[in-house]
């Protein structure tokens, strides 16, 4: 059984493409792209092993500052990243303890096929 912490949001936000112009639907292509790229060895690992239990996905429910050299955040800018992923964090493991079937029936009715939650656990 594997919980998986990913590195970018797990979720897209909703998105009409009403009275939008060239650069606001690149600019939104560029979100998809980075969406299905962080997705992407999650979803090749679940395909190539099948046994494995992928029980949760956790994703930072803001986006990560990008930048050239990744490595080159700023102390005030970690900081801020470390704060949201806490707040992230107490959500997701507060949703899981208080109201764990509400979380199981939510998760057993999405309509993301990439998520997976294994009930008996």
């Amino acid at each position: 059984m594997i919980d998986t912490v990913l590195g970018g949001r797990r979720r897209l936000n909703e998105y009409s493409a009403k009275n939008k112009n060239a650069f606001m639907i690149m600019q939104r292509s560029s979100e998809i792209y980075s969406y299905y790229q962080n997705l992407h060895g999650v979803l090749r690992a679940k395909h190539g092993h099948s046994h494995v239990s992928f029980r949760y996905e956790v994703g930072p429910t803001f986006d990560l500052p990008s930048k050239i050299v990744p490595i080159s955040h700023s102390p005030a800018e970690t900081s801020a990243m470390m704060s949201h992923g806490r707040r992230d964090a107490t959500t997701v493991v507060r949703s899981l303890t208080e109201t764990p079937h509400e979380e199981v029936e939510r998760r057993l009715k999405s309509p993301d096929t990439i998520f997976y939650f294994n009930k008996e656990r």
